[in-house]
């Protein structure tokens, strides 16, 4: 008997089978994908909120934002703030938590980054040194009524709430229109998860949360008494910047290109500095040394309150072209005297190097009412007057040459934006 091969249509049919069928099983994969990372999520919380309770149990009922003076010295030194680039500092939470892994959600992507850097510092962290994880690591919020002699009432929550009142919070959601900012990759409107002072962790929906103070849950959490807290219980979510940090950007500045007539205006200092202008048919405009010296500019921005949030997006760029080569770097500070170093951009091992921040400042850079920018340069031999191989803010002047701008088009080469503290 002769083999039969498949004919074209009978092998056309299986294609066509099979293309049905993973359509139909790939969106339940990732539905259980999402079920699963949320069930971890909780996993989390639990953990979370038994570092907590055993915290608790060791400082006299007290939660680590409820401390006496003597107990504050003694887990801040004088390093004490309501944030929670502190509190997850303090060393006894940190021993509760054991790893940074668990403060961040398997349900929010955007904090993947910056908390695999923290787990790799995680030892270096210690509130009472002032060594803080950043805030950026972290996917769970804490809220002050929690009091672990009140079972009920709520200890820590994914971070994705609309409002940092939790009696008129709902769960922001990624599916949403335009996202909002607290939203999270992995959860959906409605969706989020919370740990109660009980010690019990599970997932939530709107109806536990909000409705002025009448959702399931947080009803059950301002009702309760007892503990080292009188009344009821506030529902005030602590976050990154304490103290109340909501709503929009209250300080926003920006240009496209270092030729714009306002870029000048928050310039304090320039050493061995100027802008130039390179050739190309829409001309690429950037600050860089005058001479092959030390060279740094300084921006000096100053606000009227302290900041809890800051924004910044720059970019530095270097070269090297074998005899001539250059590097710089991106620094911060609150004070203008300790420096905090954003990025750092040494001499590139092949032609050029290009780094971008394009993210919200760390934590110990807030709270003050200034923020200072300085970039740091250095060339070797840098050729000629019409180009430099260290750069700040290189954008086009025009936006249409063969660099329509790294932020993407009409987009700002530098921008700084700053959220004031709100009292409650």
């Amino acid at each position: 008997m002769k083999n039969r091969a498949f004919t074209l249509i009978e092998l056309l049919v299986v294609i066509a089978i099979i293309g049905i069928l993973a359509g139909m099983l790939l969106p339940a994969l990732a539905r259980a994908k999402a079920k699963a990372a949320r069930i971890k999520c909780v996993a989390n919380l639990s953990s979370i909120g038994k570092a907590f309770i055993g915290f608790s149990h060791d400082n006299a009922g007290r939660l680590p934002w409820q401390l006496t003076p003597s107990q504050v010295a003694n887990h801040f030194g004088n390093n004490y703030k309501e944030s929670l680039s502190h509190i997850y500092s303090v060393l006894a939470v940190k021993a509760g938590v054991q790893s940074a892994q668990i403060l961040r959600s398997p349900c929010d992507a955007m904090r993947e980054e910056a908390n695999e850097s923290s787990q790799k510092s995680w030892t270096t962290y210690d509130a009472k040194r002032g060594q803080y994880i950043d805030c950026a690591a972290i996917s769970y919020s804490l809220i002050k009524g929690a009091d672990t002699v009140r079972p009920s009432s709520i200890l820590a929550t994914t971070r994705n709430l609309s409002t940092d009142d939790l009696g008129n919070a709902n769960w922001a959601g990624a599916d949403e229109n335009p996202p909002p900012k607290n939203a999270m990759t992995g959860l959906n409107a409605g969706q989020g998860q919370l740990v109660l002072a009980d010690g019990s962790a599970s997932q939530s929906t709107d109806a536990d949360i909000g409705n002025n103070g009448s959702g399931k849950l947080v009803n059950a959490h301002i009702s309760a008494r007892g503990g080292v807290i009188l009344g009821p219980g506030s529902t005030y979510v602590i976050g990154c910047g304490g103290g109340g940090c909501t709503g929009d950007w209250d300080f926003k500045f920006g240009y496209k290109h270092v030729y714009e007539s306002h870029a000048d205006d928050y310039v304090t200092n320039t050493t061995n500095l100027r802008k130039y202008t390179e050739w190309q048919s829409d001309p690429i405009t950037y600050w860089a040394p005058t001479k092959n010296e030390p060279a740094s500019i300084t921006q000096i921005f100053k606000f009227k309150k302290p900041t809890c949030e800051v924004y910044l997006q720059t970019l530095v760029a270097s070269f090297n072209f074998g005899s001539s080569k250059g590097e710089n770097s991106i620094w911060a500070s609150k004070d203008g005297q300790n420096w905090t170093q954003l990025i750092d951009n040494p001499i590139p091992s092949r032609i050029d190097s290009l780094k971008m921040y394009k993210k919200k400042l760390p934590e110990e850079l807030l709270g003050g009412n200034a923020i200072h920018i300085q970039v740091r340069f250095l060339t070797d031999n840098s050729p000629n007057s019409s180009y430099s191989m260290a750069q700040f803010c290189r954008a086009p002047k025009n936006g249409t040459g063969p660099e329509p701008g790294y932020f993407g088009e009409g987009q700002n080469v530098f921008e700084l934006k700053a959220k004031f503290k709100k009292k409650h």
